[in-house]
């Protein structure tokens, strides 16, 4: 079975416990920049869950940049995840300071009826519309509770919310039932470099032997409404009937940059899950042009999967620039280990790792932060004398080498446990915000919080080639503003790589080999009104250059 959650994230907490003032890590050998708690008074409960509590079920999704600041999302669930309301919770805070800007929390529940799952958001920054868009499939099974939440008959919604104040600015739900109405739906609004918006779902259709799975990929206009004729749907049949339950592979997709969306498809077999999935490949999708979504690679990775496995599953870790394929599994010494492929934003595969070892000490498991000057970082976790141990590691791209960078090292209260979730993010100049996941029994009752903290590049010893920022040859742009072109000007020929960032940090044009001889023209009609930068990086000394632009 393939789950891209399956990472084991709880955090067995016995100390006591505040509801309302949640304990802290005290890390001994870092000081991160700053700590952010969240908490979440407002949750509302139903009649039918026996709990209470604003910490239940709390589940971090998506850390994300947005100008100075930064996006937390995280879904939220009652004690009682299938009968108790679900929704969404998300903070904006500031980047330097971790101080709480707003917080946009919704969660509903009607009976059965009208209950949401929210699974990520993307950010929108067009013309005069900043916002955030969260996809969700809305139930609908108004008969009776005959499947956990997660699999009734679901309509797509999607959620608009104002960035600068977090205030809901719309909220839709569509009705065509013949449009994307599915089973098992886990919905998406996935943005462009361009910030057309799209949404994203899956179902299943049963058929006498098997399950055919869907993936629709539907354009939004700027009203979010659905744009008919402007979608993708992919189909993928399984071998295993309905009337086995829990065992058909679920699709999944990532968005591995602002243009290519990955959706992965797959078979199992038939109750055997150290030997699940017998299948498994992806199809890479274009977006670029919301009038002709395409296809563009498809990948069978199938011989990457080793066998048996310890756990049943395979994790795919995402990032903005690839993902990570891994798996935890176990030598014929009975001892378990970490299995590592990462690729690229394109699909092609980087680097294998067949044990993730460093210095001696081999890891159970790996949560990928993101890559940085194209090399790729990554937590590895150990278990020692009942703790989790957390090491920030690195593997070169050119080499495949891993190397060790920093151990966290911290003191807990008595009795708790923590570990990093499964979100974290890198930003341009090496800091990394990470999340904590911890969960308190308390009376019977086990309850959850999330904390949030940033590490600077320099506190981990991530060493970065931006500290040299130089004019180390006197490059010039013009006109300035510009509309349609814009004229790059050297005194002498470089080699390098040439890349345009939109204001959230987003990658909207890149060049892998450019030679910026004295007059260049970069055509820029297709990208939106807005600022820019223009990063030069000198292939040599891996120096770089930084020029703002503004597109009128």
């Amino acid at each position: 079975m393939i789950n891209k959650f399956s990472l084991p994230i709880f955090l067995i907490c016995n100390s006591l416990f505040s509801q309302l003032s949640p304990k802290s890590i005290n890390f001994t050998n870092i000081e991160p920049d700053w700590t952010y708690i969240s908490k979440d008074t407002n949750f509302v409960q139903s009649a039918q869950d026996p709990y209470s509590s604003p910490y239940s079920n709390r589940y971090p999704h998506s850390i994300k940049e947005y100008r100075n600041k930064i996006i937390l999302f995280e879904n939220t669930y009652s004690q009682n995840i299938y009968l108790g309301p679900a929704g969404a919770l998300v903070h904006q805070l500031d980047k330097e300071t971790g101080n709480l800007i707003w917080i946009h929390h919704w969660n509903e529940f009607v009976g059965l009826k009208h209950r949401e799952d929210y699974n990520y958001f993307n950010l929108r920054v067009k013309d005069e519309d900043n916002s955030l868009h969260l996809g969700s499939c809305r139930d609908v099974d108004t008969i009776n509770y005959t499947r956990p939440a997660l699999f009734f008959e679901c309509l797509p919604s999607v959620r608009k919310i104002d960035l600068e104040t977090g205030i809901l600015i719309e909220q839709k739900f569509n009705t065509q039932a013949d449009l994307l109405k599915g089973y098992a739906t886990v919905s998406r609004v996935m943005v462009n470099s361009t910030q057309d918006a799209f949404f994203i779902t899956r179902d299943t259709a049963s058929t006498d032997t098997a399950l055919v799975n869907k993936v629709t990929i539907q354009s939004l206009d700027s009203n979010m409404n659905f744009e008919i004729g402007r979608r993708l749907i992919l189909f993928d049949t399984t071998t295993i009937p309905e009337e086995i339950p829990s065992r058909n592979f679920s699709p999944f997709y990532l968005q591995l940059n602002a243009n290519t969306i990955a959706v992965f498809f797959g078979d199992n077999e038939i109750n055997d899950f150290k030997n699940s999935p017998k299948r498994l490949g992806f199809l890479l999708v274009d977006i670029t042009d919301k009038n002709n979504i395409y296809v563009k690679k498809q990948k069978d990775i199938t011989d990457l999967i080793k066998y048996p496995q310890s756990n049943g599953y395979v994790d795919v870790l995402n990032m903005e620039t690839g993902f990570v394929f891994g798996q935890n599994l176990v030598d014929e010494l009975n001892n378990r280990y970490y299995y590592l492929r990462w690729f690229s934003k394109d699909g092609e595969l980087l680097v294998k790792t067949d044990k993730l070892i460093v210095n001696g000490k081999s890891y159970l498991y790996a949560i990928a932060i993101g890559e940085f000057e194209k090399d790729l970082y990554l937590f590895g976790l150990t278990r020692e004398n009942g703790f989790w141990q957390h090491d920030l590691i690195k593997i070169d791209h050119a080499s495949g080498i891993t190397s060790h960078v920093k151990a966290l090292k911290y003191v807990i209260p008595p009795q708790m446990d923590v570990r990093t979730t499964l979100y974290s993010h890198i930003d341009k100049t090496g800091n990394v915000y990470c999340c904590f996941e911890c969960t308190v029994p308390q009376n019977d009752v086990t309850t959850k919080y999330l904390e949030y903290i940033k590490f600077s590049a320099q506190s981990l010893g991530i060493t970065t080639s931006i500290d040299e920022i130089v004019d180390f040859n006197k490059i010039t742009i013009h006109p300035n503003p510009a509309s349609n072109e814009l004229n790059i000007l050297s005194d002498d020929a470089l080699d390098g790589t040439l890349k345009v960032y939109n204001h959230i940090g987003q990658n909207v044009l890149e060049f892998d080999t450019f030679n910026l001889n004295s007059d260049q023209t970069l055509n820029i009609s297709m990208l939106p009104i807005g600022m820019y930068h223009l990063e030069y990086a000198q292939r040599l000394t891996k120096k770089h250059k930084f020029l703002k632009f503004i597109k009128i």
